[in-house]
């Protein structure tokens, strides 16, 4: 029992550490030639080829309402917050796109409080949210706070952390249905 809480815990290190890893990577992909585009194409290959075997027993979504939802999904979570963080990769620094990446799950606190009136967020949400955000700050700038904005590239990563925020309300109506793997 403890091995199979040691592996998954080992495996959300090696998402954080792979994902973390992706803002540098595609900047430097940018530098060095490719569009924003297709890295997003390179990316989503990459993911759908990874994901196939997993979820081999079911194609589609049990009816047309369900598969809507899926489509939108993968238009917000899939789409367009990667073609916007890359586009934002290549007019901003990748400090700045990853802290602001990272206010996506606050967004999405105060997007669910919005749209879902049963929802309530508490204080210790919230503060930690904060100190996580401070946290992560202190991470990526490395005690060294250079303040370079780019407008266009800051707003456009504030759009992608925008479109992650209804990403997970969007999908949040699906995960009672439907397996991850399947979302995914």
């Amino acid at each position: 029992m403890v091995m199979k809480h040691i592996f998954y815990h080992l495996t959300a290190v090696m998402v954080v550490v792979v994902w973390g890893m992706t803002f540098i990577s595609t900047k430097v992909l940018i530098v060095h030639g490719l569009s924003a585009q297709e890295i997003f194409l390179f990316r989503f290959l990459l993911a759908y080829a990874a994901v196939c075997p997993i979820s081999f027993h079911r194609f589609f979504a049990r009816n047309l309402k369900d598969e809507l939802y899926l489509v939108g999904g993968g238009v917000l979570g899939g789409s367009l917050f990667f073609f916007l963080q890359n586009i934002a990769l290549g007019l901003t620094q990748a400090s700045n796109v990853s802290f602001i990446i990272c206010m996506a799950p606050l967004l999405t606190a105060v997007l669910t409080v919005l749209s879902v009136r049963t929802e309530k967020v508490s204080r210790g949400f919230i503060y930690g949210s904060i100190i996580a955000l401070l946290g992560v700050g202190l991470l990526i700038f490395n005690g060294s706070f250079i303040l370079r904005i780019s407008p266009l590239g800051d707003l456009l990563t504030l759009l992608a952390s925008l479109s992650w925020a209804f990403y997970s309300l969007v999908i949040r109506s699906l995960t009672r249905k439907y397996s991850p793997a399947f979302i995914t």
